[in-house]
């Protein structure tokens, strides 16, 4: 049996991605179809989330940086509140403009649905900077998860002036 991610539509209109075992694209698509979603598209799990993306390459689409940075501050804002991971999670995926970042956001809340760590399930992803997983790993351990989000975008923010101050100087 294979692995396909799915996107697909739910009688209620909302867009989800979900990975399916099947032993092939047809199998997972009849399978979905049969309870009740309609079916946008199937990928073989080796081609990577973009390409289940319109116009996807079969390579891992990346997130810009600008909806990478909002994100951590939204999700820090959301856990300070008392709002748990996942709903966080599931929140920020139906509220994103970036249809990359919402790919992503579905596969790390499957992940984090089936058991995952939180900093597993975007390590997985491939598309982030180590030190992103390393610094969620650090605050799942802490307890401190939304300070340490917080650390990490003024991380984010420094390292993008130190950027724009070196590319003007060149």
């Amino acid at each position: 049996m294979a692995e396909f991610i799915c996107r697909l539509g739910t009688p209620s209109g909302e867009i989800l991605t979900r990975i399916v075992e099947a032993a092939g694209a047809g199998e997972a698509r009849n399978r979905l179809e049969g309870e009740g979603f309609r079916v946008f598209a199937v990928s073989s799990t080796d081609k990577g989330l973009s390409a289940i993306l319109p116009g996807g390459t079969g390579k891992k689409s990346s997130v810009k940086q600008a909806d990478f940075l909002l994100f951590n501050q939204q999700l820090s804002a959301l856990l300070r509140a008392g709002i748990p991971v996942l709903q966080s999670i599931s929140l920020l995926k139906n509220r994103s403009a970036s249809s990359s970042l919402r790919v992503v956001l579905a596969d790390v809340e499957e992940k984090i649905k089936s058991g995952v760590p939180l900093s597993e399930a975007f390590e997985a992803q491939g598309i982030f900077p180590k030190i992103y997983a390393a610094s969620i790993l650090a605050g799942e351990k802490s307890g401190a998860l939304d300070e340490v989000l917080l650390r990490f975008v003024t991380y984010m923010k420094r390292s993008v002036g130190v950027s724009r101050k070196l590319r003007s100087a060149l």
